[in-house]
């Protein structure tokens, strides 16, 4: 995002707690991503969760960390035209992501390019919320040109180089990384949408996964919707909601990720919108392949619980 606005907390009456466990914010001083999750607090009815002061959410890619101001909405319709080729919903995405326009970047995206514009999305907003400013920048080396198409899907050559700079309170950090084809583009309606790209080397889907773990736990249900590896990073995207009745807060404390071979990895990163049921991330050293399990620990009225989730299906 270009600029931030003024910071000022909305009151709540459903809360979600994402209390914080970090790594040394002296890995700024190294560019490396220093991790951190936000701080927000809701009880089962009502609207949106409040973030309280603590550290700011930091992105695998190496994003700094930042405090204070009022998220921008995301939930918010694209005055951008649909894509009607291929060409142009590479066009249209790489545009979108040099005016971090998140908006937009949804409308050309599906699939696993769509689960990595919602993380780097949600990381944005949490360090708008802690008064951070982000700087988004775009370089095509190569431009967008279709390799092979049908009626349905189109593989399309690119080249671009993404750099983002962020400048907060807590430090500065820059980020360099590659977008690059084969871009995968399918039809999606009336639209051409990018599905699936290499990303600073790695192929988004040959590590996307998506699930459907559901589970309801004294008046909240939390879904794990899909898990992708990126860089270093593994991230599982979750969404929060509330099934009413219960008022007592609910604060998240911790999450382990469990891998095919039944290795635990423990959350170092963790963000969320701001909105009525929550949706976000738990962010872990990446793990290859698709996880078998997500354990979450959570406290409710100063009482220890722990929920846990099978990812297999």
């Amino acid at each position: 995002m270009k600029a931030t606005g003024a910071a000022k907390a909305t009151s709540v009456a459903w809360l979600v707690t994402a209390a914080l466990i970090a790594t040394a914010v002296a890995g700024c001083a190294r560019g490396e991503a220093p991790y951190a999750t936000p701080a927000a607090t809701a009880s089962s009815r009502g609207s949106s969760p409040t973030p309280e002061t603590g550290p700011a959410a930091s992105p695998p890619e190496g994003r700094a960390p930042a405090t204070g101001s009022t998220p921008r909405a995301t939930a918010r319709p694209s005055a951008a035209p649909a894509a009607q080729s291929p060409e142009a919903a590479v066009r249209g995405l790489l545009d979108a992501i040099d005016r971090e326009d998140y908006a937009t970047q949804r409308l050309y995206s599906s699939g696993p390019a769509s689960a990595l514009v919602f993380v780097r999305d949600v990381i944005d907003q949490e360090n708008s919320r802690r008064g951070a400013s982000t700087d988004n920048s775009v370089k095509v080396v190569e431009p967008p040109k279709v390799m092979s198409s049908d009626d349905r899907s189109a593989r399309v050559s690119v080249k671009a180089g993404l750099t983002g700079a962020v400048s907060g309170p807590e430090g500065n950090l820059t980020s360099d990384d590659v977008l690059e084809g084969p871009v995968e583009v399918r039809r999606d309606g009336g639209s051409w949408k990018v599905t699936d790209f290499v990303y600073t080397g790695g192929r988004l889907s040959e590590n996307h996964f998506e699930m459907g773990a559901r589970q309801s736990k004294e008046g909240f249900t939390l879904t794990a919707r899909a898990a992708l590896s990126y860089k270093k990073t593994t991230v599982v995207l979750i969404a929060f909601s509330s099934d009413g009745g219960e008022t007592a807060p609910l604060s998240v404390t911790g999450a382990t990720l469990i891998d095919a071979a039944g290795k635990e990895h423990t959350r170092n990163q963790a963000a969320f919108e701001s909105a009525a049921a929550p949706s976000g991330f738990f962010g872990f050293e990446r793990v290859e392949g698709r996880p078998s399990a997500l354990r979450v620990e959570v406290k409710r009225q100063d009482k220890p619980r722990t929920w846990t989730y099978d990812l297999r299906t």
